[in-house]
């Protein structure tokens, strides 16, 4: 996954605060690295948007959205500076997924967009969502349920717990940052490893709540947070143990991948 260094991250930063009158030179460059080639893949794979723009006029749009939103949506959200350039990244395929959303409901025609960029990838009809269709009020289709009920019924799998979040944070990623499958085993890794299973639910959940279309139940919620409450040894529960702990011997993104294809296997087995 394209992403940029603490040193980028602190000239954007420079930029943007610490010069007057701002400057967005280091903000849209960044931009255009981590999302040019992206775009032009998303233009090329999906008509809805090939008919309206290009890749090169939705780096525009972005560039704009960033320069208005940046300081306020991201670095001052709260009362100190947000130093987190991973979560930079993710914020800026968030806004630039939200434009390609926005660019879809004004067309004329309704498609499929598939968020996982390898088409041959057998996990791939539980990662899509369709593009509504702009002369009617959006409706999702069929693989958009399939999604929703994938994940009551990942949930409610009997398996164990750090397996069930690796499942629901690996599709939460590839929806919300537009990155492939294999990208997004990274992502997984640098944003949880360190986390314990509570705060990577948490996460999670958190960042579900991006998805308008993709709710967690309360059922659901509660039924997780049980399992995590669960005891892994003496005095301790499972969701008190840090995520990198499970990991297996032969290594994080390999443990990742293995997990998530044995819950895929059960889980195509259930819907079909």
């Amino acid at each position: 996954m394209a992403a940029i260094t603490q040193s980028e991250f602190d000239t954007i930063v420079k930029e943007l605060i610490e010069t007057k009158p701002a400057r967005y030179d280091a903000l849209c460059a960044a931009a255009n690295r981590l999302l040019l080639k992206k775009l032009e893949r998303k233009v090329a794979s999906t008509p809805a948007l090939a008919r309206c723009c290009t890749a090169e006029d939705l780096l525009s749009e972005v560039y704009i959205r960033l320069i208005k939103c940046a300081i306020p949506n991201f670095f001052l959200r709260g009362e100190t500076l947000n130093n987190d350039p991973e979560g930079f990244c993710r914020w800026v395929y968030t806004v630039a997924g939200n434009l390609c959303r926005d660019k879809c409901r004004s067309s004329a025609a309704r498609q499929t967009v598939a968020l996982d960029a390898d088409p041959d990838d057998e996990d791939a009809p539980y990662l899509q969502i369709a593009d509504p269709d702009a002369e009617l009020p959006f409706e999702p289709d069929d693989s958009v349920g399939m999604l929703r009920e994938a994940f009551e019924r990942v949930l409610d799998m009997d398996v164990q717990v750090y397996k069930i979040l690796t499942w629901a944070a690996q599709a939460v990623i590839i929806l919300t940052a537009d990155v492939t499958k294999i990208e997004s085993n990274d992502l997984l890794v640098r944003a949880f490893e360190k986390m314990t299973l509570f705060e990577m639910w948490s996460a999670v959940t958190a960042a579900s709540e991006t998805i308008p279309w993709l709710k967690i139940g309360r059922e659901a919620d509660l039924r997780l947070r049980k399992m995590l409450e669960t005891p892994f040894k003496k005095d301790v529960r499972y969701g008190d143990m840090v995520y990198a702990d499970f990991f297996m011997k032969k290594g994080a993104k390999a443990s990742i991948s293995d997990w998530v294809n044995r819950i895929n296997s059960g889980l195509k087995e259930k819907l079909q």
